[in-house]
């Protein structure tokens, strides 16, 4: 009997320490994760107001517009939408962990990180977003970093209706080069209803 509790007991502590190396493990894949994050416009345009509101500096800014790829070719790249869920994903059920930890069908440290990093909560479902995953073996510990976008990406620049007419002068000038394909819209408020309007600029 009492070999039997020393057993149990030994047995529990080595699965108590398999989790822990297993959580060091998971927090490493997730700091080592770097996500670049786009919205997918459902009319072709960016006139969401919401996004706009919490994403453009509250109209002050700007929107990229980026050639879109097809949904395989994105993938291929590491570019997955968003799955919008009314619960929070977990790592494993507890009949996944016994067979980790038994040695029966190894947890995927590398797709369950992409997991969490492609779920969101479904009051977010508006944005129809789309990330860019990819891993940081470089163990910087910088919160962003800049990233170099080809010019043949980009398809449109769109300037917030309230944007300082200096900064967008500044943006105009740099538009030039590679980047004269660009097309320049400005956003108006509609005159009568809570959407924008999107003029070219020359």
């Amino acid at each position: 009997m009492e070999d039997s509790k020393k057993a149990s007991g030994e047995l529990l502590e080595l699965f108590r320490a398999n989790m822990l190396d297993n959580q060091a493990l998971w927090i490493k894949r997730r700091s080592n994760l770097k996500i670049y994050c786009v919205s997918k416009s459902k009319t072709g345009t960016p006139d969401n107001l919401l996004l706009w509101a919490h994403y453009a500096y509250k109209h002050m800014g700007a929107v990229i517009q980026h050639r879109c790829l097809k949904e395989q070719e994105m993938t291929d790249f590491g570019v997955f939408q968003v799955d919008y869920k009314k619960e929070m994903p977990i790592i494993a059920d507890l009949n996944e962990y016994v067979k980790h930890f038994t040695g029966q069908k190894k947890l995927d440290f590398d797709n369950l990180a992409i997991k969490f990093a492609r779920t969101k909560s479904d009051h977010w479902e508006y944005e129809n977003e789309w990330r860019y995953i990819k891993y940081d073996i470089t163990n910087s510990n910088a919160e962003f970093e800049n990233v170099s976008i080809d010019p043949n990406k980009i398809e449109a620049i769109y300037f917030g209706c309230k944007m300082d007419e200096k900064e967008l002068i500044e943006i105009k000038n740099l538009i030039s080069g590679d980047f004269s394909h660009v097309k320049l819209f400005q956003a108006h408020q509609h005159t009568k209803f809570y959407k924008l309007e999107f003029l070219p600029i020359n």
